[in-house]
């Protein structure tokens, strides 16, 4: 069995996705958003990821104030791998400092599954309604606060079905600039990830991608066949997770003047360098067959990678 690594840029299901890997039986999962840069500055330099990322995977575990104490003191983490249990370690991580992590990965046999959506459309729209002023004045949310899911898991059962309610009922008119702002940025953080991830390949470390419309067909299919392509097959598969989708429609339909923002050159273009830059990585899962694009979704496929999940409008937030 191999280990892994998530890397991911936001609003790609990491937090489900990760949330159930470590149900699996044998899969150890020992922190959430813990190495992201500015948590991981709380107790390290940047520069001392690699010994971090040993640690972990040596281990199984993450514990700052321990792991200080054995590079203080310049001894190696005991390692916890017995053969006689075996177990995969992994997490989500947004990479940084990528040559000196590549380092540690590579010693470790990491693999890297980069989770991101073919549906850049559907991306952009989902990213644009919930950092609006119109969604955080209608449900109540903080500044700056563009993740609801979050909030719903504190919910009781009564209080998440009317809030999803009123999602439901949510539909906006979109400004053209402020919303070709926010394609712009999707493309300058993926491509970002991109970049890091092919130091990454560079350096010798196996990075493949993993599409959030595949794990969202169906969570127990994935989270199965990413295990056997980590060589860890198994025949049951926990598929419970306490994370809810916040839209359960798509988010591009709630866009009531969608068309004349599709009907932008700058967006198609935005959207084919967007498919450009996934598909610069071949996919860890085989490919599936998916149904066909309705003819209303159809017009956001253009730009798609060859190969890979329709980029048909579905419910993907």
């Amino acid at each position: 069995m191999k280990d892994f690594l998530i890397a991911y840029a936001g609003r790609e299901g990491s937090s489900a996705l990760i949330n159930l890997l470590g149900k699996q039986t044998g899969v150890v999962v020992p922190l959430f958003e813990d190495l992201d840069r500015q948590n991981f500055q709380e107790f390290f330099q940047p520069e001392e990821i690699a010994s971090v990322l040993d640690h972990i995977y040596l281990t199984g575990t993450y514990d700052p104030a321990e792991i200080r104490l054995l590079m203080a003191s310049k001894n190696s983490p005991p390692s916890l791998r017995e053969q006689s249990h075996p177990f995969m370690v992994g997490f989500k991580w947004r990479p940084f400092e990528e040559t000196k992590a590549a380092a540690a990965l590579r010693r470790h046999d990491v693999t890297v599954g980069y989770l991101c959506r073919c549906d850049f459309l559907e991306l952009v729209c989902s990213l644009y309604i919930t950092s609006s002023p119109e969604f955080a004045q209608q449900f109540n949310l903080n500044a700056g606060q563009r993740h609801p899911q979050f909030r719903m898991k504190r919910m009781t059962v009564e209080e998440r079905e009317t809030f999803l309610g009123k999602v439901d009922d949510l539909h906006m008119r979109v400004d053209q600039t402020s919303f070709l702002r926010q394609a712009r940025q999707v493309l300058k953080s993926r491509g970002q990830l991109a970049q890091r991830l092919i130091a990454f390949r560079s350096e010798g470390v196996t990075v493949r991608t993993l599409f959030y419309e595949d794990f969202l067909d169906s969570n127990e299919i994935f989270i199965g066949r990413l295990l056997a392509a980590l060589d860890s097959p198994r025949d049951k598969i926990a598929s419970a997770t306490r994370y809810t989708k916040v839209m359960r429609e798509p988010a591009a339909d709630k866009i009531v003047n969608l068309p004349d923002l599709l009907a932008t050159p700058e967006f198609e273009s935005l959207s084919q360098e967007y498919s450009a830059v996934v598909a610069q990585f071949d996919p860890l899962l085989p490919p599936r067959e998916h149904p066909a694009a309705s003819p209303t979704a159809a017009t956001t496929t253009a730009g798609a990678a060859p190969g890979k999940p329709s980029q048909q409008r579905r419910n993907t937030t």
